[in-house]
């Protein structure tokens, strides 16, 4: 029986090799269309394909970086986000990618902000820095949700590193240095939140 078993194992072995192979094909077969259907602006049909993809090589990186993509025009946020997190996972090499997928998190953190969920929306600005830590407007905007969570001194040490990043973003130095003094009031900092989000609204 376990001489059986061991003939055995040589076969099942090519067996499953072949398979993987095969599911490996169909995988960029099904990218290949979806790429198609996206470049002619049929994004469910796309996003269609690349699910299919996905159904034959779990693990493929490049069906979730571009399921992500056409996830985005759908304003998708959390879905686009899920898909690039997962991209990263399956191959490193993707933070070549690193642009996009920092700036999905930015945007789905602008959203979070807006509905003033604001533990939600410093989480996707830090990991918006974390993956492209040279985006001045991540800074920006990251500094702009801790002067609402009324922390004046990381914010002004945001904006101390915008202006680093880019010296056209000088002008808030003078608000970034006074921040940090004790006797700021709520109306000063709506100030700034003024300016910073007129900053943002000129450089977007």
């Amino acid at each position: 029986m376990k001489r059986s078993l061991w003939l055995l194992f040589p076969i099942l072995l090519v067996t499953f090799s072949q398979v993987l192979a095969q599911n490996t094909r169909s995988a960029r077969n099904y990218l290949r269309h979806g790429l198609a259907r996206f470049a002619k602006g049929d994004i469910d049909g796309a996003i269609g394909d690349y699910n299919r993809a996905l159904e034959a090589d779990p693990k493929f990186a490049e069906a979730y970086l571009n399921r992500g993509n056409a996830r985005q025009v759908k304003k998708d946020l959390d879905g686009a986000i899920a898909d690039y997190e997962a991209a990263l996972i399956n191959d490193s090499a993707l933070m070549n990618e690193r642009r996009e997928i920092a700036q999905a998190h930015l945007r789905r953190g602008e959203f979070r902000l807006s509905r003033l969920d604001l533990d939600g929306a410093i989480a996707d600005f830090d990991r918006s820095i974390q993956i492209n830590p040279r985006d001045t407007n991540a800074y920006l905007i990251h500094g702009r949700a801790l002067l609402i969570e009324g922390n004046a001194r990381a914010a002004s040490a945001d904006f101390d590193r915008s202006i680093e990043l880019d010296p056209h973003m000088r002008s808030l130095s003078s608000n970034a240095h006074w921040l940090i003094k004790p006797k700021d009031t709520m109306m000063r900092l709506r100030k700034i939140l003024s300016r910073a989000s007129s900053l943002i609204t000129i450089c977007g």
